[in-house]
């Protein structure tokens, strides 16, 4: 998205809507704009999904992670890297926290929040024969795409720098 629009709480919120549509009331965001869910008994809450943005010239880049149905125990273990104490760089370092599933199905999510990304935006998803140059639309792509879709090759190129 542009730049001049882009603000890191509006996705995490727009996600956090989402899982409030599929039954979980206790989502929340904390102060680093990470999804959480609260535990209403204590007041603790867990991670379920972190983000990672990039901001180019005019462009503003978020990607995200959201755990629905992963192996916490194993989780850990690939998240520490024997290279961490070699490796500097640029980025802001991640935060430890406690983490949780939200035990939402992928395909179910995944429909939710493309409903919610619309409603965010202020934009109705099109037919399919009425795309027009400034409609917005959602394409799922996978690492396929890095060949074969052109503007996806320059987004990657782009975010190598």
């Amino acid at each position: 998205m542009s730049r001049q629009s882009f603000t890191r709480e509006k996705n995490a919120w727009m996600v956090v809507r989402t899982l409030k549509k599929l039954g979980l009331k206790n989502a929340g965001v904390n102060e680093n704009h990470d999804v959480i869910l609260r535990d209403e008994a204590d007041g603790s809450s867990k991670k379920v999904s972190g983000s990672a943005y990039k901001i180019i010239r005019h462009t503003a880049y978020h990607h995200g992670t959201l755990l629905l149905n992963s192996d916490l125990q194993n989780l850990g273990k690939v998240l520490k890297s024997p290279l961490h104490p070699y490796i500097s760089t640029l980025g802001v370092e991640s935060k430890r926290s406690k983490v949780t599933n939200t035990g939402v199905e992928k395909d179910v999510f995944e429909k939710e929040l493309q409903k919610e990304f619309f409603t965010t935006y202020n934009k109705s998803r099109p037919s399919k024969d009425r795309m027009t140059k400034n409609s917005a639309k959602v394409i799922n792509v996978g690492e396929d795409a890095m060949n074969e879709i052109q503007a996806v090759k320059d987004i990657f190129e782009e975010l190598q720098v």
